[in-house]
């Protein structure tokens, strides 16, 4: 065959000379395989033509001298191991053909099967490529794995936590120690798991979400947004997430979660000093403007509850009955029947050391962060809890030194009141 034309098939064919030089192509042709063909007949003319010509396959002729079987296997296996070795012709025995195959021969076609030789060499060929595709997703693999590595490494020195996420999946790829810490979740577990699994807000709007990070990635190549991410225990709490898109050996999303609870707690304290400021306005307004004092008392509790978003306010002047009982005036709220079961006192009786109490015996303000475990509410605990309270705080009224009552104030949420705000 025309072995000008190097754009088909390369065929090699090692025989010795004298031989029938047609008898390997004839199945080829009649095969109607687009191929060129080159003979050689010796090792050192095999090796020049395994560089210049550089041949898919190679046949080799079994009737060759025995020890250039193990000479061309070594040679070609050595330098060009992706090129196939086919022995062809002769009747050998099937140990002699098994030890060839070990040897590093791709397959053996005995004369008497020589019509094979078209699919034994497409069979070979294909085998071939497979490998080089396999050797070419392990390099690619060990390299991303590499980069993985180092990347990771990088990860691991900072504070916030990093996850590595398959856009296609939303599967977990990576993530560093501080993701790990701030979720409760070994790094073996979270490369189990999805996005989805700790972010609530994207299990319910998977697309939206998706959508708008896609829209924002396509305009700056950044997206941000505030969501909340689930502990394993169950707890969330709130955090900003940036995501950017890295290339490895494809498109990832690498996404930064900053835990900002505290920032969130510190603007939730502004709103409340805000609201404060704004009660306080309000409670100024009402005091030109009042007719008597029951009447301001009660415009100030309702102020509370309307413009403060407390849940019950009341006040309660001290008495110097025996009893030194604290008698209720003025009641704003969801909870005057809670207010008239209290029976509060300012003395020494075992309903005098709650708050209130507290606040008209000493003429000091007494916060209550969390009712069912601060020991100054045990006795009201329980009448409390039916009222879904949470937190109190009791501030005493003054007429210079002398301790007039309390004005208390609670609502449903544990710690509301902050020193800030209680100052205010």
């Amino acid at each position: 065959m025309d072995d000008k034309r190097h754009d088909d098939l390369r065929i090699l064919i090692v025989d010795p000379p004298r031989t029938d030089a047609q008898r390997f192509e004839r199945p080829l042709v009649q095969s109607r395989m687009a191929c060129v063909t080159r003979h050689v007949h010796a090792v050192k003319t095999l090796r020049q033509n395994l560089e210049s010509f550089l041949p898919h396959a190679v046949l080799a002729d079994v009737d060759i001298p025995r020890y250039a079987d193990k000479i061309i296997l070594c040679d070609i296996r050595r330098n060009h191991p992706d090129i196939p070795v086919i022995f062809v012709g002769g009747d050998l025995k099937a140990t002699e053909a098994v030890a060839l195959i070990h040897d590093g021969a791709s397959d053996y076609v005995p004369i008497s099967d020589i019509a094979r030789l078209p699919l034994s060499i497409q069979q070979a060929l294909q085998q071939e490529e497979q490998v080089r595709h396999r050797k070419a997703a392990e390099q690619s693999l060990r390299e991303t794995m590499e980069k993985l590595k180092l990347f990771r490494t990088l990860l691991d020195q900072s504070t916030d936590g990093i996850e590595v996420v398959d856009p296609e999946t939303m599967r977990f790829m990576d993530v560093n120690d501080a993701e790990c810490r701030s979720l409760g979740y070994q790094r073996d577990d979270l490369l189990q798991m999805t996005v989805l699994d700790i972010d609530p807000a994207a299990r319910q709007n998977k697309s939206e979400i998706a959508n708008r990070v896609l829209s924002e990635l396509g305009k700056s190549g950044v997206a941000r947004f505030e969501s909340v991410h689930r502990r394993k225990d169950g707890k969330e709490f709130p955090v900003e997430v940036s995501v950017q898109v890295i290339e490895l050996d494809r498109p990832y999303w690498i996404s930064i979660a900053r835990d900002i609870s505290e920032r969130k707690k510190h603007e939730a304290e502004l709103l409340r000093l805000n609201r404060v400021l704004r009660t306080l306005n309000e409670a100024n307004n009402a005091l030109l403007h009042a007719e008597n004092e029951p009447k301001l008392m009660q415009n100030i509790c309702e102020m509370l509850v309307d413009s403060g978003d407390y849940v019950l306010a009341w006040i309660g002047l001290a008495q110097n009955d025996p009893e030194k009982n604290i008698t209720p005036v003025a009641i704003a709220g969801d909870g005057e029947a809670y207010v008239n079961e209290l029976q509060l006192s300012w003395g020494d009786g075992p309903n005098a050391n709650g708050p209130c109490g507290l606040a008209v015996r000493t003429g000091e303000t007494q916060n209550v962060g969390d009712m069912y475990n601060d020991h100054r509410f045990t006795p009201w605990r329980n009448l409390a809890g039916r009222f879904g309270y949470a937190s109190c705080t009791a501030i005493p009224i003054m007429d210079r030194n002398h301790t007039l009552g309390c004005l208390t104030i609670y609502s449903r949420d544990e710690f509301t009141f902050s020193n800030d705000e209680i100052n205010l």
